[in-house]
């Protein structure tokens, strides 16, 4: 069973996952076989029975979705009526559950523990409403300040090893580069069309007046939970992002300025680019914050031109530290998470956990979910849950 496994992740593994894919056009049994594939490629075995159903639908087929498989141009076709087969047929079928994973938060009630990060990715209206379509709870949005970035393009690399097309990602974003009256609108918006859903508001300020205002404005307009961004590795102005997170005087400063400007909980985005979050972690908390966020993206350099000594993402002949994200910045969340939870005044201090997804920048908020489910484990450093 296990050769089994690893011959299927390994053919897998060979999927170019093709936009509009060919072998989706050509199955005869109308399975949406991009979409199998990607669901195995990210260990969603469940996801990948849901989309082949029930029925021997590969039985006494010619196959005409591997004729048209776009990696034949390569070496062979991927191997698609073997993998359908073993996974009807193998202990990779799954019966399906449908377990409450309703969580409290910060008082904050949610369906279940998974949100959107505060990223690119949650950085609009139609963004943040696809992912609630979806299923998720809830959605950190796209940080939010008074001034607008001075953005570079392109702002994002990923790094490749061997066959494996996506290890880590580095992106040079700062905050949302929409106006602050169109960041307002967006949540607004969101609120009055998915109330049931929580909506986690980052936000960033220059100074304590600027803490104090968005903080205000952001309940204003109906969030319901406020995330300090004290983290953020690319910011280029003094007092912003990790800068932040890595002086106490300003976290518990900020920290301050922010409650002063709402009643809603509030999460202190911590940055692992320090040697003892805790010590951060801590001093957020006395200053009046509810609940940790960790860990932002770590600051990296990447895929360095040997011939010109730019690392990507390079843009008109220059380029810049990033904050690093992928598969391996895992096991350097779960250190820091540990780091924190060991700590007697940070034990019951509810921690959204993010950092070392691989499947782009989407984020699974550990919050009391883990403290109920892993609560051992954490204080035991026995970890192996993905964030």
């Amino acid at each position: 069973m296990r050769y089994e496994a690893i011959r299927i992740k390994s053919e897998v593994g060979r999927c170019l996952l093709c936009h509009e894919a060919p072998c989706t056009k050509a199955c005869p049994h109308g399975i949406r076989i991009e979409r199998v594939m990607r669901a195995l490629r990210f260990e969603n075995n469940l996801g990948a029975t849901r989309q082949l159903g029930s029925g021997n639908i590969c039985v006494d087929c010619e196959a005409p979705c591997m004729a048209a498989c776009n990696r034949k141009n390569l070496d062979r076709p991927v191997e698609i009526t073997r993998i359908v087969k073993d996974i009807k047929n193998s202990h990779m079928k799954i019966q399906e559950k449908r377990p409450d994973l309703s969580i409290d938060f910060c008082g904050v009630h949610c369906e279940n523990p998974f949100f959107l990060s505060s990223s690119v990715v949650g950085s609009n209206y139609e963004m943040v409403a696809k992912a609630f379509d979806m299923g998720w709870a809830g959605a950190a949005f796209k940080t939010i300040g008074l001034f607008l970035p001075d953005e570079a393009s392109p702002r994002f690399a990923a790094m490749e090893k061997e066959s494996t097309p996506f290890v880590g990602f580095k992106n040079i974003e700062q905050i949302s580069d929409h106006t602050l009256e169109e960041n307002l609108e967006y949540l607004k918006q969101l609120k009055i069309d998915y109330p049931s859903k929580v909506i986690i508001a980052s936000i960033m300020g220059q100074n304590e007046e600027e803490w104090a205002i968005l903080a205000q404005k952001m309940e204003e307009v109906g969030a319901d939970i406020i995330e300090c961004n004290f983290s953020c590795p690319q910011m280029v102005g003094d007092g912003l992002g990790s800068d932040v997170g890595t002086n106490l005087e300003l976290v518990q400063k900020y920290t301050k300025a922010a409650r002063r400007g709402t009643t809603l909980p509030i999460l202190a985005k911590m940055t692992p680019n320090i040697t003892k979050m805790e010590d951060t972690a801590r001093t957020a908390i006395q200053a009046g914050a509810d609940g940790i966020a960790a860990i932002n993206t770590i600051k990296s350099i990447m895929n360095v031109n040997l011939n010109s000594f730019k690392s990507e993402p390079e843009v008109t002949g220059k380029s810049a530290v990033g904050g690093y994200s992928g598969k391996a910045v895992k096991p350097i969340a779960l250190r820091f998470i540990h780091d924190m939870k060991k700590q007697e005044a940070l034990e019951n201090i509810p921690i959204s956990g993010m950092g070392g997804l691989r499947h782009g920048t989407m984020r699974r908020s550990l919050l009391q979910w883990a403290a109920k489910r892993f609560r051992l484990q954490l204080l035991s450093c026995n970890m192996d849950t993905e964030l």
